[in-house]
């Protein structure tokens, strides 16, 4: 009877560890282009497609850096069917990064279109 307490309490315990310390980062991007979104990425992990004025959230992502607090550090990639992307080199500033490893994010991804192609660009949601 002792054998059996013991094996419902670890049980419990590893139930109980993994709701407490399972995945606590959320992050949902909506697509603000008016176009179609191919091969989204955020940081390092690969999101897949957004279709224009729709958007996805992302649970199985690890960390996210941010600059400032404020949008993901870095450009978005993401590809337009059809469309020159601007390949430029478009520099960031390292200053104000900072990892986070749980919480909710929410993120809009919008488009600058112009004679060089189109650019996308991340912005805190509205």
């Amino acid at each position: 009877m002792k054998t059996l307490v013991f094996y419902i309490a670890i049980t419990l315990f590893l139930f109980s560890t993994v709701f407490a310390f399972g995945q606590s980062l959320k992050i949902e991007i909506f697509n603000r282009t008016n176009y179609d979104l191919d091969s989204v990425s955020i940081g390092e992990k690969f999101v897949g497609t957004i279709e224009k004025d729709s958007s996805i959230i992302v649970t199985d992502c690890k960390r996210i850096i941010l600059q400032d607090r404020y949008v993901p550090f870095g450009p978005v990639d993401g590809v337009i069917k059809d469309k020159r992307r601007n390949s430029e080199f478009f520099g960031f500033c390292g200053n104000g990064k900072e990892l986070f490893l749980k919480g909710e994010y929410k993120f809009d991804i919008y488009v600058s279109e112009t004679k060089l192609g189109y650019r996308l660009y991340w912005d805190s949601h509205k």
